[in-house]
């Protein structure tokens, strides 16, 4: 963009381009300005964007002896102190993590902040045994890296580093870009050392809360999908947001793939408010994976019923809202004709739940889907027909196509998500001699009870609204046996 200019101001290295609101990228460790700058520059039609080089970049002076984080946040305060208005901040990588410790600090005035991946470690650093197993991931990295420079091997150490944040192989590197990392080889494994053992807590971050939106590729390293996980759990009304088909540098190689959710941040009231129609599917996918993240499941414990397994599988119905896919089985079937259900079934020998699920899903509507399209597991319900259903959140995506195998479905339907989340939909019954209640469902003109509608009400209140909600002990009329 020929509005954009490369100055030097106060010793604050950056490209400028742009009139309006104020609007900072940061860029992350090992690439520099220039990297981000193909996802600044179409902001710069409507805002003030600046595009700095952090200390030790684009020939930014930068003290060897100085704190690589301090040194950082020091310089993104002193670009915002630039500014006599709340300054929004767009940050991949090092750069969102320098931005969230910046905003740590409640005299530097920050507007919106979009993190892209930010690599705050310490919010990983639970004792959870998922969270640990991704830090670890990102420390055997960093050792790596740092016992290669010990031993004077740079190339290996940074083609360790760079493969795992890259998401491609060193040798599949071109070499100019491979040059250019070996280059900054002394810098990146001083800013990646920094970082990786840094400790502050997510909860450090939960003041930014609706202000804050995560950002995370759907092929991004563990590290960086539970970090932004904890964070997004951490600042209460924040937004969690996953691109597809991207990685960890997907701000930098495919940069319009960004555009629409940091527009739709940038220009929306930070309300935090959950939407369950028609707004953004890769949000409502990211929620959805957080929620059941943070979902601490309870299996039955019985082993002495049979085991079967049911996918609650997310796509759109013909308005393009979000739904689910739910079937009434065929007339023609021993057991539980013409009832509602999920698709599902028993397991077969040798088989776990996911793979039974997704095997089933694909017997009977004829959606094949993968293990990665897996958000997470329920609570077993077991049946009065003597079965242990696990239920299977899966994201199917918009648009599926669907064939109903007539031996077992007689026709397939779809479940907005709007509706289960009304008030109208769910019923609880008091049942005479019992302390539990039995659970219907409404749809439409016809009811749904236990054990679909069980799952589905926990579906909608752990996966849809964030609640621990446990739904064993609802009762099941006597006829579900049959």
């Amino acid at each position: 963009m020929s509005s954009f200019t490369y100055s030097t101001v106060n010793g604050i290295g950056a490209w400028r381009g742009g009139t309006g609101q104020p609007l900072l990228f940061l860029h992350a460790a090992g690439t520099g300005a220039d990297a981000i700058r193909r996802l600044a520059e179409p902001f710069a039609a409507s805002r003030n964007v600046i595009v700095p080089n952090f200390p030790g970049y684009g020939g930014v002076p930068s003290d060897p002896a100085a704190d690589p984080i301090a040194e950082r946040v020091a310089y993104v305060k002193a670009l915002l102190q630039e500014h006599d208005q709340a300054v929004d901040i767009v940050g991949h990588s090092m750069g969102a993590f320098m931005a969230l410790q910046a905003a740590r600090a409640s005299a530097v005035h920050i507007g919106k902040l979009i993190a892209i991946e930010p690599v705050a470690f310490g919010a990983i650093a639970t004792g959870d045994p998922i969270d640990e197993a991704a830090l670890e991931v990102d420390q055997a990295a960093n050792r790596s890296l740092v016992e290669a420079f010990d031993r004077g091997d740079h190339e290996a150490g940074i083609a360790s580093f760079i493969s795992l944040w890259n998401g491609t192989p060193w040798p599949e590197i071109p070499p100019p870009v491979r040059q250019a990392l070996l280059a900054m080889g002394p810098l990146l494994r001083r800013d990646a050392d920094a970082v990786s053992t840094d400790r502050t807590p997510a909860s450090a971050y939960a003041h930014l809360g609706p202000r804050l939106c995560l950002v995370v590729g759907e092929h991004s390293p563990a590290p960086a999908q539970r970090i932004c996980l904890r964070i997004h759990q951490a600042a209460e009304g924040s937004r969690l947001a996953q691109i597809a088909d991207v990685g960890h540098m997907g701000p930098v190689q495919q940069p319009k793939r960004y555009l629409p959710i940091l527009n739709e941040f940038l220009e929306s009231e930070a309300t935090g408010h959950a939407d369950h129609g028609s707004g953004d599917l890769s949000a409502l996918r990211a929620r959805i994976t957080a929620n059941m993240a943070a979902f601490e499941r309870l299996p039955s414990g019985d082993e002495d019923v049979k085991a079967a397994a049911v996918a609650i599988a997310i796509t759109t119905d013909d308005h393009g809202a979000p739904a689910f896919f739910l079937t009434k089985r065929a007339p023609r079937l021993n057991a539980h004709s013409g009832q509602w259900a999920l698709p599902g079934g028993r397991l077969d020998p040798g088989e776990d739940v996911i793979t039974a699920a997704l095997r089933e899903m694909d017997e009977e509507i004829g959606v094949r889907l993968g293990p990665e399209s897996v958000l997470g597991v329920l609570d077993d319900y077991i049946t009065r027909s003597g079965y242990r259903m696990t239920p299977v959140v899966v994201w199917a995506g918009p648009d599926i196509e669907t064939t109903a195998n007539p031996d077992e479905v007689a026709r397939i339907f779809r479940i907005t998500l709007a509706e289960a989340m009304t008030d109208e939909f769910v019923e609880m019954i008091p049942v005479e001699g019992s302390e539990h209640p039995m659970i219907r469902l409404k749809l439409a003109e016809s009811q749904m009870h236990a054990p679909t509608g069980a799952v589905i009400y926990q579906f909608r209140e752990v996966a849809l609204a964030g609640r621990q909600t446990r739904t064993a002990h609802l009762l099941a009329p006597g006829w579900t046996a049959h």
